[in-house]
């Protein structure tokens, strides 16, 4: 039997074509199906809200001068790597929208002081917290009024206020962003009212999402 060489050779040069046909797709199927996502939500629930006590250390000149401990009830919103395989890198959260108030870096949960501030590095589907706003009022004190801030560097010199007046209804835009992958926004709504809890150390507030892009 006669070996048909022209329809082996044709099978190779298929065979070499499809294979550099892969290689040279390969960066854009790998960037399309392996590349880390940021996904971001919310919900006026646990563990999205926290309550818990909070001492305010006040320092000058690096010296403590003051220390202050209250009732906190936090608002944060979670910030997952979807598919998890690979690392979402350099990540960090902003306030980038809000009446009156410039852009800011906003602080993660869950990690020490010193770091909180820091990019963060997404490598599973776990997610990590981000400080958002925290609500606050002298500790076991009865009738002390609530008051809501915007959580920000301790060190920021703003230049405007970051208090957030009850009975108003607030709204803002935070925007996570990461060194390898594109940015996501999620907006939220506040209003609280400085005197009414809906239990002991709990304030009546009403959060909700607005929008995740």
């Amino acid at each position: 039997m006669e070996f048909n060489w022209t329809a082996l050779e044709a099978i190779g040069t298929l065979s070499a074509a499809f294979v550099a046909l892969l290689v040279g797709l390969w960066p854009d199927l790998k960037g399309r199906f392996f590349k880390p996502e940021l996904i971001v939500d919310f919900e006026h629930r646990e563990p999205f809200c926290r309550s818990t006590e909070w001492l305010e250390i006040i320092e000058r000149f690096n010296q403590e001068q003051n220390r202050t401990l209250y009732d906190a009830y936090w608002i944060r919103i979670s910030v997952a790597n979807k598919k998890g395989k690979h690392p979402v890198v350099g990540c960090i959260g902003m306030l980038t929208k809000a009446k009156n108030v410039d852009q800011f870096q906003l602080r993660w949960a869950g990690v020490p002081d010193e770091n909180g501030f820091n990019r963060i590095q997404l490598s599973g589907e776990e997610p990590f917290y981000l400080n958002i706003i925290r609500l606050q009022k002298l500790n076991k004190r009865v009738g002390a009024p609530w008051e809501a801030y915007f959580v920000t560097h301790p060190n920021l010199n703003a230049g405007f206020s970051t208090r957030l007046h009850p009975g108003e209804e607030h709204r803002f835009e935070i925007t996570i962003y990461s060194d390898n992958t594109k940015g996501v926004k999620i907006g939220l709504s506040l209003k609280y009212d400085a005197y009414l809890e809906v239990e002991s150390n709990i304030p009546k507030v009403d959060v909700k999402k607005l929008y995740i892009a």
